[in-house]
């Protein structure tokens, strides 16, 4: 089973062409599970980009808006949200969204909890997107908040953007291992236009099956101009064992 999560960079840079990279990028990592973060939803444009990235590569898909402010997309100010997407080959049963606590300078916080119909067995997936703020002390009580509704019986993986290094996040004794520390792996920059940047983007898990097999980043190519193709993050692509 492969598990991708990419903060998809809201209505930034070239939008529609970033999308549509964005798709293409996916389809061909052909993922079971993708957790997407920074998910620009602007009705007035008719644009989600959840939604459209679940059509374009025949996936279910659950979102979360969150976060309400003007924006620009490619040069047009509009209402808008950034919020968060799961999207699956298998169905999604249920979805709930829990509140993280955070600051007015910060914005709204929440995570999408899901449980996927495996055919493995029912899969517990939740995504997330940490405060950017510099408040290393808020970053982990939203991470704690989260665990705690997160952890189901059998097998649960929680992912997105953190926004810090793992080492930073207290893993110790909470029952949750990183991914890329279970099999051993250095960090690689997450930032796409910083190739010697933080390791940001991260999945957990947690159970006893459905053991992390590789881990790795894609999706971090740039233009002729040096910008980002798909996003300012790269994909984290995860395979577990069935």
């Amino acid at each position: 089973m492969r598990i991708v999560t990419l903060n998809t960079w809201k209505g930034d840079g070239a939008y529609g062409a970033r999308l549509h990279a964005m798709a293409d990028g996916l389809r061909s990592l052909d993922p079971d599970i993708v957790l997407l973060q920074e998910v620009l939803d602007a009705p007035e444009l008719g644009l989600h980009t959840g939604a459209r990235l679940a059509q374009d590569l025949g996936l279910n898909g659950v979102h979360l808006p969150l976060r309400d402010k003007k924006r620009s997309v490619e040069g047009i100010r509009v209402d808008s949200r950034s919020g968060l997407s799961v999207l699956s080959r298998h169905p999604i049963r249920h979805s709930l969204s829990i509140p993280l606590p955070s600051r007015d300078s910060d914005g709204e916080r929440a995570a999408l909890v899901t449980e996927i119909a495996a055919p493995a067995g029912p899969l517990s997936v939740t995504n997330l997107h940490l405060t950017h703020l510099d408040d290393a002390s808020l970053r982990r009580q939203q991470l704690q908040a989260a665990q705690k509704v997160a952890k189901r019986p059998g097998t649960a993986l929680m992912g997105g953007d953190f926004n810090a290094p793992i080492e930073a996040l207290a893993l110790a004794g909470s029952d949750w291992r990183d991914c890329r520390q279970e099999l051993g792996q250095p960090a690689r920059s997450t930032l796409s236009e910083h190739p010697d940047g933080p390791c940001i983007d991260h999945l957990l898990w947690m159970g006893r099956g459905r053991a992390p097999k590789s881990w790795r980043v894609a999706l971090d190519g740039l233009t002729r101009e040096g910008q980002p193709m798909i996003s300012d993050h790269c994909a984290v692509v995860v395979d577990l064992a069935d």
